[in-house]
């Protein structure tokens, strides 16, 4: 599938930082997505619907994390020269369906957060079992189908391991994919993201401005309010990140690479981007959901407590 050859790697060459660099990004990726995917599982907070888009877009992750970890670090290191062959092809597919189908997740995870900020009430009734399930398999099959349309001759997207980056074969089918599937269409839904996430931030504000003049509350009642907002907002600001980061993402792959002079600029806003969002994404998990759960479980703990204590 590649050549081996055991002199292309020499210290503190570009291979060199491009392996070196991929695979530790990639290493830790991986065992934070593993250790993210079975806590959410373990945790009763995330039984409901956004606890589902966050556990399918941890697969999108992983999947892309395994991509970089167990094909790009190693094609990087010893071949020096790659063929478009089938295999080549199908992690260029897997990795463009990990990429787009936590893409398509994070509108659903935008759109959650919005009704459940904005429309509470509404939101229970919607965002039921059997929606949330149409809704993954949606986002699923269309993350398939714009990786299937690779698999035509002439229209796939490879990895180069001689210049450390992802890139679509020189034909008009692939030109059509790189611009309309890929580019236009992650630009579409980054920017429906982010527009709905602008929406949630005025309800947020409206919200704090009217919890304000409510006087006639008891405390129990405020500080279990208070839990339940403080967990919007955090799934709310974490929703808003990972949407900046894909734009990010996208951003750099298919502008910023434009202005790269070497094989290591391109590797920075191609190669190394391709690693490093996973890692990202697996990191706001973690810091917004998987250590404020535990904070939340304590608070209501508490507040249990002592509404037992007052009535008793």
């Amino acid at each position: 599938m590649f050549l081996l050859d055991y002199k292309r790697i020499k210290f503190f060459d570009d291979a060199f930082i491009a392996t070196i660099s991929t695979t530790i990004i990639a290493f830790i990726s991986t065992l934070l997505s593993v250790y993210n995917f079975f806590t959410v599982f373990s945790n009763q907070r995330f039984n409901n619907s956004f606890g589902v888009f966050m556990k399918f877009r941890l697969l999108g992750i992983f999947i892309q994390s395994l991509v970089v970890l167990f094909y790009v670090s190693p094609i990087t290191a010893f071949a020096e020269t790659f063929n478009l062959g089938y295999f080549h092809k199908f992690m260029g597919q897997l990795m463009a369906f990990g990429f787009n189908f936590s893409l398509f997740i994070s509108l659903s995870t935008s759109a959650n957060r919005f009704m459940a900020i904005a429309f509470p009430i509404l939101y229970m009734k919607i965002f039921n079992s059997q929606v949330v399930r149409k809704i993954v398999v949606v986002s699923m099959l269309m993350a398939l189908s714009i990786s299937c349309v690779q698999f035509i001759d002439k229209c796939g997207m490879f990895y180069d391991a001689k210049t450390f980056i992802w890139f679509y074969e020189d034909s008009p089918c692939a030109a059509f994919i790189n611009f309309w599937l890929d580019y236009l269409t992650g630009l579409l839904t980054v920017f429906l993201c982010l527009l709905v996430d602008f929406f949630t931030l005025l309800f947020l504000v409206k919200r704090k401005y009217f919890d304000r003049k409510l006087k006639n509350i008891t405390k129990s009642t405020n500080a279990q309010e208070h839990v339940i907002k403080l967990t919007d907002v955090l799934f709310y600001v974490q929703s808003g990140l990972h949407n900046i980061l894909t734009a990010l993402s996208l951003v750099s792959f298919h502008y910023l690479s434009s202005f790269a002079n070497s094989d290591l600029e391109l590797f920075v806003t191609v190669g190394l981007i391709f690693a490093l969002a996973p890692l990202i994404d697996n990191t706001l998990i973690f810091l917004f959901n998987i250590n404020p759960a535990i904070k939340t479980i304590k608070v209501q703990k508490i507040i249990v407590t002592k509404t037992s204590k007052n009535y008793s």
